[in-house]
């Protein structure tokens, strides 16, 4: 994917993203359902191999263990 592309990919989901934030959703819950699509589509598109490198590298980074967390607290909070 050249950077043009690139470009229009993230402008799209950030239009998405938007959208859904402008009906009143939770930006929580916006990004973990699009965390939980770009996951689901890494396992149908990637060798285990692959797949399981990227969810430890995921795992593995810091910077994402307190949003994480709040992420999987919110949505309990939503679905009970």
């Amino acid at each position: 994917m050249d950077d043009k592309k690139m470009e229009e990919l993230i402008e799209t989901i950030s239009l998405v993203f938007a959208d859904f934030m402008d009906d009143g959703e939770s930006p929580t819950l916006i990004a973990s359902v699009m965390f939980a699509v770009a996951i689901k589509q890494l396992r149908l598109n990637l060798d285990d191999e692959d797949f399981y490198a990227i969810l430890d590298e995921i795992k593995n980074t810091e910077m994402l263990t307190d949003e994480w967390e709040q992420a999987i607290q919110d949505t309990k909070r939503t679905v009970h």
